[in-house]
């Protein structure tokens, strides 16, 4: 009879769950207060180390731009997309950045996914260079998606998916 709430306290813990006033042993009738659950394991261990989370749109914690180039018909232009952490923040250089741009027709970039290899990362920035070719003079749209991390003291902020768009004019 003891195993069953010992079993129930570990699932709750694997899944996530915490009671915060469900007692530890089947309850008793009367008037006697209920017994506190001891905190999960996954809870003890995000209060010692630090987080991963995506970052809200409202607390960014890094700037991101996008340098166009220069680009002439038929020939490779390149454009720099630039990401800096913000004070007290910096890149994670154990975070497998990585750049995946969308294919528009009359653009072609050189490489369809950019990863860390491909990037000049350093603590103060992330900057992927976009090497493209157009077919024709005019303006192209030119757009991805952007993994990358950055981090303070206390926590890392894992930001995936972050939309990436510019317009490349073409002569």
């Amino acid at each position: 009879m003891r195993r069953i709430p010992a079993l129930t306290l570990c699932l709750m813990a694997l899944g996530g769950c915490q009671p915060s006033s469900a007692p530890s042993t089947p309850a008793a009738t009367g008037d006697a207060p209920a017994a506190k659950t001891a905190p999960s394991v996954a809870s003890a261990q995000a209060k010692a180390a630090p987080t991963p989370a995506a970052a809200p749109a409202a607390e960014a914690n890094f700037e991101l731009r996008v340098i166009p180039g220069a680009a002439t018909a038929g020939q490779p232009g390149e454009s720099v997309v630039e990401i800096t952490p913000k004070p007290g923040f910096k890149m994670n250089l154990d975070f497998p950045a990585r750049l995946k741009l969308t294919e528009h027709p009359g653009l072609k970039p050189a490489k369809a996914q950019l990863g860390t290899d491909d990037a000049d990362l350093t603590e103060k920035a992330l900057k992927f260079k976009v090497t493209h070719t157009c077919d024709a003079a005019g303006s192209f749209k030119v757009d991805g998606l952007a993994d990358f991390s950055v981090c303070n003291d206390k926590a890392c902020k894992l930001i995936r998916g972050e939309k990436v768009a510019w317009t490349v004019d073409v002569k």
